[in-house]
């Protein structure tokens, strides 16, 4: 080939550069992302997050840290890919049902079995929202802290959770400018996030109302959210804080505040007398009071106004200066105070632009009003912390907003926890009395499916009085709460239902999801058991972990030089990572792996600690174990979901490397309280989504592809963890409804296993006895090498002590000898000269302290030595004997199983697995005739009844359009054999159902 100079250009064949392209891209993908290393069992990613974890100290028994930490630290470090790809990963990592032994522990939610996505790893909210404190105060989450995007910082906060008890926030997180999306719900609550942000909505799982997070980006118009809504008894202001809220509250509702003046009006005097005293106390300086007629209702107005306000600027009236009607907010002073002085300025606020109605209905109603977009909805915030919910609305032809309390119970909320100063709250409480205590118009603060569940699962003696009841209403259990639970009866109906009733969050529908362009969001890192926070009336939420234990013995040693370390993929100095992992754990067993690579594949199946640790011994002790030998130990695959394995094609798998497991769920049947036959799964199949097989039950019976099943329903999680009940009708064959469930459903399926992993840098397909090979060597070759390594650091150890020991013996002179030295160099020198010590040993006398020569000390320092040198004689054996190492990985293993190894959880049978079709056909008694010309006829038995006097016969076997008639008639079951004999003298045989 010709040689080209820098940079010249070189011609090839195009077909030579796409094949070689496509080849280096196909070996990428096969050796760095998508199939495992056989001595680990992980793939990179997987490994470079265990790495990440134990490297930031995220160890079993260390407190759990944030996900986003574990995510940051792989991408930045060792994974040039997507956050999502490692987030996701990591999830699968901590998911019972699909790691038979999970490596790492999470908290939060993690997805479940039904396929609901795990939460976000880093919530994130604009900096705008407010955090709700557990002192009171409400802080926009951006100012907790100053920091740079794209950082990290530790704070130390109380916070309020999901049950609006004070959790812990130690860290917050700016997460950069991320596109957003805003949400609006019923009554006009927002909150703005990112897009992977989860808060706390209501669903209905398979009939039950159940509360779970869902991201902003998979919210609909359909979903309902819950917002938090305290019911903390009413919190009475001190005279200070009844002061600075009243002023604050009067100036932001109907005062007004410039460079040149101020001041205030109010036609209620006791009202203004009061604000009169507050600004005087808390701003003072020079004003004028006068009272002037009202220009629209002409009573008294009466005015405060303030010519010159130099004291303003330096007072809490200073965030008013220059702000127009239309700008007015809550003031920062009133969010980041106190709940005396938030009451105040409520009261305030409502005394000056408030007011309480009585309708026509004997409704009640509190209102309020403003030009001001932004107080309406801070107004409506604040309102929410005390427990009171106001609606929002827009009036364009007024050109204003409002804010409605609505309902006796809700109105009651605000005059006990809010609440007028003066003559207006004298009105609201008098007309409060009017409202009808009985009356039926129940508001719409309700528990959205609570009322069908409750009426669909309550015993009968209950269940009539419960579905003539608004026991989704919380006004009725308010009054009615003992006798609601006494006809529900059931315990576990009454643990479903009480912690939605109790939570007292109001249930509102979405009603808008838009786009609100790119922001900086923020999130912080709560350390809870749930992980949730407060935050704009929003209940928010993520995810932390940390490894487990099992997980620590794929790391175990790894500091002693039993693997080799590489640069990571950008060759930053310092920065290394593991090529393989010590792996004391056989990973790619017990756990197995999945991955699609460039035109292959793999697929292992997990398996039982204890069976692969068996295993493993027995090939230590017999290399010349067989595939078969080692099957009588490893019996199959086991599943960390449990169910039914059938044995016939497993010795193929384990042989060749490839083949198929059929998996079964594992049912049983029992008798409902009503009679019926149900069907029970308890089990499901690996990999099988609960939700979608019991849609796809739901559906095959609402096409009639099944027959015989009355009702389906999702039990999980109440007594167990799959509970899935199939009640049928009173005529099903339970076994023959079970077969069809098997054979149109995933209560029964094949999983092709491949056991193809990565040996040496190339994938190859493996049978169980090369699989475990592979894994011993490994451990060969880990013990091999942190016995070098303690051999090493023992030598090293045992050298220093010789040193000490040779000036113990010369304790007065190795003194002299240093105290006659001008410095540490000259001194090391001189001992060496003496006592023919290497430069290690001087070192380590001169740096010795005084302490460790007394006598005591001396002979723990002869005592550690004899040690030492028993050790380094122990170690070196041990390389000098390949049988010792054996002996050494066969302990380890062994204490592997006794600490972590549990039962099989996946039931082995050795019966025939196909089913034909007779066995979904209904074993039943059935009426056969045969007529006189030939022709046949089968009818179920029970077609037949006795004919009583002047009864109608039943048309039978004859045939309407001739004169044939029956010659013979029998009864016989479907799956009987009948035999038909000809004239000739020939006998055939046929199924009776055939």
């Amino acid at each position: 080939m010709a040689v080209f100079e820098p940079g010249a250009i070189q011609p090839i064949e195009l077909e030579q550069e796409m094949r070689a392209s496509y080849m280096d891209y196909a070996m990428s993908v096969i050796i760095s992302r998508a199939l495992p290393e056989v001595r680990d069992g992980l793939k990179p990613a997987q490994r470079r997050i265990l790495w990440a974890m134990f490297d930031t100290g995220m160890t079993a028994g260390s407190r759990y840290q944030k996900c986003a930490t574990v995510v940051g630290e792989v991408l930045g470090k060792y994974h040039p890919h997507g956050d999502a790809a490692v987030y996701d990963t990591l999830v699968r990592l901590a998911q019972p049902w699909v790691m038979r032994y999970p490596l790492v522990d999470g908290q939060g939610n993690f997805g479940s079995i039904d396929g609901d996505p795990a939460a976000a790893y880093r919530y994130c909210i604009v900096g705008d929202t407010r955090v709700r404190l557990a002192d009171g105060r409400s802080v926009r989450i951006k100012d907790l802290a100053d920091m740079e995007p794209n950082s990290e910082t530790d704070i130390n906060v109380m916070v309020l959770d999901k049950d609006a008890q004070p959790v812990r926030a130690d860290k917050l997180f700016h997460s950069g400018t991320h596109p957003t999306k805003r949400v609006t719900v019923e009554g006009g609550f927002q909150i703005r996030g990112s897009d992977n942000h989860p808060i706390l909505c209501l669903e209905l799982v398979d009939g039950v109302p159940m509360l779970g997070w869902k991201r902003l980006d998979e919210l609909t118009e359909s979903t309902t959210v819950a917002l938090s809504r305290p019911t903390e008894p009413a919190v009475k202001p001190t005279k200070q804080e009844r002061a600075i809220g009243v002023l604050l509250g009067a100036f932001v509702s109907e005062g007004w505040c410039s460079d040149a003046r101020a001041g205030f009006a109010n036609t209620d005097k006791e009202y203004f007398d009061e604000v009169l005293e507050a600004y005087d106390g808390l701003v003072g300086g020079k004003r004028k009071v006068r009272t002037t007629s009202h220009t629209t209702t002409g009573r008294p107005l009466h005015r405060m106004d303030v010519a010159n306000p130099v004291a303003i600027p330096s007072s809490v009236l200073g965030s008013q200066i220059g702000l127009r009607s239309i700008d007015k907010h809550i003031p920062d002073e009133v969010w980041q105070s106190t709940p005396g002085i938030k009451r105040a300025f409520l009261m305030s606020l409502f005394e000056g632009d408030g007011s309480v109605v009585l309708d026509k209905r004997a409704s009640i109603r509190v209102d309020y009003a403003t030009i001001s977009i932004r107080l309406a909805r801070d107004v409506q915030q604040l309102l929410l912390e005390f427990g009171v919910v106001a609606h929002l609305c827009h009036e364009r032809s007024r050109s204003r907003y409002r804010l409605f309390v609505t309902n006796k119970r809700n109105v009651g909320a605000f005059a006990t926890r809010v609440g007028f100063l003066g003559a207006k709250h004298e009105k609201l409480l008098r007309l409060l009395l009017t409202v009808p205590v009985g009356t039926t118009s129940l508001s719409r603060d309700h528990i959205p499916y609570l009322a069908e569940f409750v009426r669909r699962e309550a015993p009968r003696g209950g269940r009539e009085w419960l579905s003539h009841r608004n026991i989704d209403r919380y006004e009725r259990w308010d009054t009615q709460r003992t006798t609601i639970l006494e006809k529900i009866a059931d315990e576990d109906l009454i643990a479903a239902v009480l912690p939605l009733v109790d939570s007292g969050y109001r249930f509102a529908k979405v009603t808008s999801i838009e786009e609100a362009g790119p922001a900086p969001v923020y999130s912080i890192r709560v350390a809870s058991p749930d992980h949730s926070f407060i935050a704009g009336g929003f209940v928010n939420h993520n995810t932390e972990a940390r490894m487990t234990q099992v997980a620590m013995s794929l790391v175990e040693d790894i500091e002693k030089d039993t693997i080799d370390f590489g640069p990571n993929f950008a060759n930053v100095e310092g920065v290394r990572e593991p090529s393989v992992l010590p792996a004391l754990l056989p990973n790619l067993l017990v756990n197995g792996a999945s991955g699609i690579a460039v035109g292959m594949a793999t697929n292992i199946p997990p398996h039982n600690l204890n069976e692969v640790c068996d295993a493993a011994m027995r090939l230590i002790d017999d290399p010349e174990a067989t595939t078969e030998d080692l099957i009588r130990i490893v019996k199959g695959p086991d599943f960390p979901t449990g169910g039914i394995i059938f044995a016939r094609d497993i010795a193929t798998v384990y042989g060749t490397g490839h083949g198929r497991v059929v998996m079964r769920a594992q049912v049983d049947f029992e008798e409902s309280k009503s009679g019926r036959e149900q069907i029970i799964v308890r089990e499901l199949p690996y990999q099988v989504n609960k939700a979608r097989l019991m849609q796809t039950i739901a559906d095959l019976v609402n096409e009639r592809k099944i027959d015989g099943i009355h009702d389906l329903r999702d039990e999980s999680g109440r007594h167990a963890a799959v509970r899935i009940v199939i009640e049928l009708k009173p005529n099903a064959r339970p076994h023959t409804v079970l077969n069809n469930l098997y054979k149109h459903t995933q209560l029964q399926m094949t999983f092709g296993a491949l056991m193809l992993a990565i040996v040496d840098g190339r994938p190859q397909v493996l049978s169980l006895k090369s699989l475990l090979q592979h894994y011993i060597d490994h451990r060969r070759d880990v013990v091999t090498r942190r016995t070098r390594h303690d051999l090493e650091q023992a030598k090293e150890r045992a050298h220093i002590l010789e040193g000490l020991l040779k000036v113990l013996d010369n304790l007065d002179e190795t003194i002299r000898i240093i105290r006659a030295a001008q410095d540490e160099k000259s001194a090391q020198a001189a001992l060496e000269k003496r006592f023919d010590l290497t430069e290690r040993q001087s070192k380590a006398i001169v740096d010795l302290r005084l302490g460790r020569l007394t006598r005591l000390e001396s002979s723990k320092i002869r005592e550690e030595y004899a040690a030492l040198i028993k050790e380094i004689a122990r170690l070196e054996d041990l390389l000098a004997n390949p049988r010792l190492i054996d002996g050494v990985v066969k302990d380890e293993i062994s204490g592997l199983k006794k600490k972590f190894g549990d039962a099989r959880r996946t039931e082995i049978r050795h019966d025939e697995v196909e089913m034909n079709e007779e066995d979904l056909i209904p074993r039943e008694q059935v009426f056969v005739t045969l007529t006189h010309r030939g022709y046949i006829k089968r009818q179920p038995l029970d077609t037949y009844r006795a004919q009583h006097r002047g009864g109608k016969g039943v048309v039978g076997a004859r045939r309407s359009t001739d004169t044939d008639y029956i010659e013979h008639s029998t009864t016989a079951n479907t799956h009987s054999d009948m035999l038909f004999f000809t004239n000739r003298g020939r006998v055939y045989r046929l199924r009776t159902h055939e």
